[in-house]
């Protein structure tokens, strides 16, 4: 079981009650606006959780958040393969590819970010597939 560091520097059980609380908190610190804070508490949370895709997307958002787009299309890449392994929902890669798309744009990674933007304009969530189709139709009229 993966373990977390406690206020007396010992290091504790996660658990997944305490995995979703810890995330709660990094959350919660990302809108107080300590965004760095934030993303080195989901950085662990990611390290330590093994299979679930939620905290990797989490982790990449707040990285795109700090401007940090490589480090974001790392984490995105890893939910990606999580959420893969695990058999996940269409949902849920709809936007995460539109997530990793954004970011892939700005690292100048053209390619790989329309091979995104098209599986994620056939996303089951249509704000997700109207976000996607925007992003595609403004770059094609440019």
């Amino acid at each position: 079981m993966a373990r977390y560091p406690t206020r007396t520097g010992r290091s504790a059980p996660l658990g997944r009650s305490s995995e979703a609380a810890l995330a709660d908190h990094a959350l919660g610190l990302a809108e107080a606006g300590q965004v760095a804070d934030a993303e080195a508490l989901m950085a662990q949370l990611s390290e330590e959780s093994s299979d679930d895709p939620l905290f990797p997307l989490l982790l990449g958002t707040l990285r795109a958040k700090l401007g940090d787009h490589v480090g974001a299309v790392v984490a995105y890449d890893e939910s990606l393969e999580r959420h893969v392994l695990h058999g996940g929902k269409a949902r849920f890669e709809g936007e995460l590819r539109l997530l990793r798309a954004r970011s892939l744009i700005l690292c100048g990674r053209e390619r790989e970010a329309q091979v995104d933007l098209f599986l994620a304009a056939a996303s089951p969530d249509a704000n997700v597939a109207r976000g996607a189709q925007a992003i595609l139709t403004r770059r094609d009229d440019a």
